[in-house]
């Protein structure tokens, strides 16, 4: 399997994530009920809402009608219990953004977004895949990547930005593939023989006092440097 997009959705969802230069922006859909854009909502794992990369979550209702109760009902079971930040709430109709802006929300886009938005839109958008890759799959990117699962055995990650592995990494990535040395792998778990950044290779077995650990990995130097992380991505 091969994407070379700039986005990628879980296919059982109508609610499509974009990764951008400020974490994600989540478009709603108009056409299910509230009751299942709520369930839709609360089906995405909580892991997803940890950015390594970014700040939060802009939601994006589009063209759809909120009501107070759905507002409401996205506050109490999603936002809070996930603790996660939403940088603003953005509408096309009116009504649902006059109710957002009635109930103190941020309804215009962050000025840390539009301070960056040339910065951003000179680079391709984050790739964000919320599946483990098996062996035989892989991903070729232009921008960053982060991939909210395991990546297998035999399973291969090309990316000529940075690589955010969530959970365990045992299979190839390659950041910085066209040459760049302003990147880094982030792995909730590493658990691989080699890791290429830039021209870089590093080797690793599992006597590295940092195996099966998180790490982070960058070229310093025109050197391969690994640190352990603080990263926690909640995936074992």
């Amino acid at each position: 399997m091969e994407h070379k997009g700039v986005e990628v959705q879980d296919r059982s969802s109508p609610i499509r994530m974009k990764g951008t230069g400020y974490g994600i922006r989540m478009l709603l859909p108009e056409f299910p009920s509230e009751e299942d854009l709520l369930d839709l909502l609360q089906r995405i794992p909580p892991q997803a809402y940890i950015f390594p990369i970014g700040e939060g979550v802009v939601l994006d209702f589009q063209s759809r009608p909120c009501s107070e109760e759905l507002l409401v009902k996205i506050l109490q079971s999603v936002v809070w219990p996930r603790g996660f930040k939403v940088l603003a709430w953005l509408s096309t109709d009116s009504r649902t953004r006059e109710r957002l802006r009635n109930a103190g929300l941020r309804t215009d886009e962050p000025s840390s977004v539009l301070s960056s938005v040339a910065a951003v839109s000179e680079r391709p958008e984050t790739l964000v895949l919320y599946n483990s890759l098996r062996s035989g799959q892989n991903i070729e990117a232009r921008g960053d990547v982060i991939l909210w699962g395991h990546l297998h055995v035999g399973a291969e990650i090309l990316a000529a930005g940075s690589v955010v592995v969530a959970g365990r990494l045992k299979g190839l990535v390659h950041a910085g593939s066209e040459g760049r040395e302003d990147v880094y792998v982030l792995a909730g778990s590493f658990e691989t023989s080699q890791v290429r950044v830039g021209h870089r290779l590093c080797y690793a077995d599992n006597s590295m006092s940092w195996w099966q650990k998180p790490v982070l990995i960058t070229l310093e130097e025109e050197r391969v440097v690994v640190r352990e992380s603080s990263f926690t991505s909640g995936m074992n």
